[in-house]
């Protein structure tokens, strides 16, 4: 959804953060993407979805998301490690949980980039995807979708 994408975006300008208005994106890139996911994780509680798959998956995404910029920025990552411990905990409790799910909410609780000029040349996002075919999915994904701003409702 969209705080994926805004995610993708931030993640995408930190491997070029150059100057404060640089680091002023990627920082509010990501805190849109938080904010969005709190939104989704509350209308899911509020639905009582709350101990599904669905609430694990916003979970590991807050908990990516605040360790994201805990790499970049400094800082605590107890609030990313508190999400994905709770994500992991309904994960682990679901009728049949996703093994590939539980290993990837692990593998972001175990392996976080301390330092970026230890990135190789294939940079990956947090979820462990190559960022230049997320980016260039999302590209595909908004070119195909409708415009919406066209005011071509001519009721005459």
């Amino acid at each position: 959804g969209l705080a994926e994408l805004w995610y993708c975006q931030a993640s995408a300008g930190s491997l070029h953060l150059r100057d404060h208005e640089s680091f002023e994106a990627v920082q509010s890139l990501a805190r849109r993407s938080i904010a969005k996911t709190h939104e989704a994780l509350a209308e899911i509680r509020e639905l009582g979805l709350g101990e599904t798959r669905l609430a694990a998956t916003m979970l590991k995404d807050l908990g990516k998301v605040h360790g994201f910029l805990a790499s970049i920025f400094g800082g605590s990552e107890a609030t990313s490690r508190q999400f994905l411990a709770e994500a992991l905990r309904i994960q682990q409790r679901l009728d049949r949980p996703a093994e590939c799910e539980t290993e990837n909410i692990q593998r972001l609780m175990r392996d976080r980039p301390n330092n970026r000029a230890d990135l190789d040349a294939e940079i990956l996002t947090l979820d462990g995807d190559q960022i230049d075919v997320v980016l260039h999915d999302v590209a595909e994904q908004q070119q195909n979708q409708p415009d919406d701003d066209d005011d071509d409702d001519d009721d005459d």
